[in-house]
């Protein structure tokens, strides 16, 4: 018997005692993209190559300046390549826009397919995915210039195994993947 309780039949890597059956990234990378004053996109450049087939995207927010409005501060973030993530902003704003990202890479046989997209308001069609599959907000750009409207706001949802649905106001573009796993 182990101190675990039970017996342990050969070695087993720590991600299995931890429960995670082994299907944990393998790697991950993390950075940020600067969107000066007067321009709407950048781009950073990752360490490592990844296969961004195999590699989920994860937005972890913006900053911007106080004095931006909506239009020139939200932003989204996609795939341009392998080693290449790109940022954009519908409108120059007063200030550098920081987009913070991370990029994970998981093992062959554990990422079945991913979809990456943007939409505005209303549902957008996807190929089918399995019960399994999860979604991730990848930003969102708006040329709305308005303050504190739900322009401001975007949310992303799976509807149905074939859709995705996505809320808020209308002049919204969101950004969005689907991560079907085995």
């Amino acid at each position: 018997m182990s101190r675990f309780g039970g017996r342990l039949r050969g070695s087993l890597p720590v991600s299995r005692w931890l429960g995670g059956g082994g299907s944990g990234p393998s790697l991950v990378q993390r950075d940020t993209i600067t969107i000066a004053a007067g321009a709407t996109s950048n781009t950073a450049t990752l360490a490592i190559p990844v296969d961004p087939n195999r590699s989920r995207l994860v937005f972890c927010g913006v900053s911007a300046p106080a004095a931006d409005l909506a239009e020139s501060a939200a932003c989204r973030v996609t795939f341009t390549n392998s080693n290449t993530i790109t940022g954009a902003v519908n409108t120059t704003g007063s200030g550098n826009r920081i987009i913070s990202f991370e990029v994970l890479t998981y093992p062959a046989g554990v990422i079945r397919s991913i979809q990456r997209d943007t939409s505005a308001t209303g549902t957008k069609a996807i190929s089918a995915v399995g019960d399994r599959a999860t979604i991730d907000y990848l930003g969102h750009t708006t040329t709305s210039a308005s303050p504190g409207t739900g322009e401001a706001l975007a949310s992303v949802r799976i509807s149905s195994t074939i859709q995705v649905t996505i809320a808020g106001a209308g002049s919204n573009t969101v950004g969005f993947q689907v991560t079907d796993w085995f």
